[in-house]
């Protein structure tokens, strides 16, 4: 636990063993900002928006190499599947 009274926390705050350490780009990225909740948002359409969102990026960027995406995303390949079919996903589409 890092505690400073005020001010940033500086690389000299830290202990040696952990200033010196790189952090890796998807570690500083930003998470997007989660939408507001109103009446109209709906749970479920907002996860499978989010999902599709989630697939397309990883069959993009392995070039629709669906064992690839599958990997990236942490699943089995037949989920990925099922999950394209159910999204209605294609590279057709793209």
């Amino acid at each position: 636990m890092i505690i400073k009274g005020e001010g940033v926390i500086e690389p000299a705050d830290l202990p040696e063993n952990i200033a010196g350490c790189q952090i890796s780009d998807s570690a500083s990225a930003v998470p997007p900002a989660p939408r507001p909740v109103d009446e109209d948002l709906n749970f479920n359409t907002a996860v499978s928006e989010f999902e599709k969102e989630l697939i397309l990026s990883a069959l993009h960027s392995t070039n629709w190499v669906k064992n690839q995406a599958a990997k990236k995303l942490n699943i089995k390949r037949t989920t990925l599947v099922e999950k394209m079919k159910k999204l209605n996903l294609s590279k057709d589409d793209d």
